[in-house]
């Protein structure tokens, strides 16, 4: 018999990749999309927002495809570490409540598991490299 892990854990570590891109994803893209708008909400320039919306976006998709998929979850997690930063110290927010950070915390959590775990059998990374 095999170890449980041996069989499941490619299947986890898709859906853990599934679910943080598909969170990701529309948050990138309405930065792109708002880039102004967002700016002036965040209080920071439209580049640095058009950035932000672009590393959303593009580990989105790597994460998706299972795609360098270390690499973009080290850089989503490094955007989660700067938005706690952002709602604990400069925007005074709770853990939980309006605007909180425990989604940013959970991102972060999945992303350091995706950087840790790699992309799973299931995952164009297994096929490239």
């Amino acid at each position: 018999m095999f170890p449980t892990f041996l069989v499941w854990s490619g299947w986890g570590l898709l859906a853990l990749r599934l679910a943080v891109g598909f969170v990701f994803l529309p948050h990138g893209l309405g930065k792109l999309k708002n880039t102004k708008g967002m700016a002036q909400a965040m209080g920071w320039s439209a580049a640095a927002v058009a950035f932000l919306g672009f590393v959303e976006t593009a580990g989105a998709i790597l994460l998706i495809l299972g795609l360098l998929t270390q690499l973009a979850a080290l850089l989503l997690g490094l955007v989660m570490a700067g938005a706690i930063y952002y709602k604990i110290v400069k925007w005074h927010k709770k853990f939980t409540g309006d605007g909180g950070w425990e989604l940013d915390f959970a991102l972060l959590g999945a992303n350091i598991a995706l950087f840790l775990g790699g992309a799973g059998v299931w995952a164009l990374d297994r096929i490239v490299f």
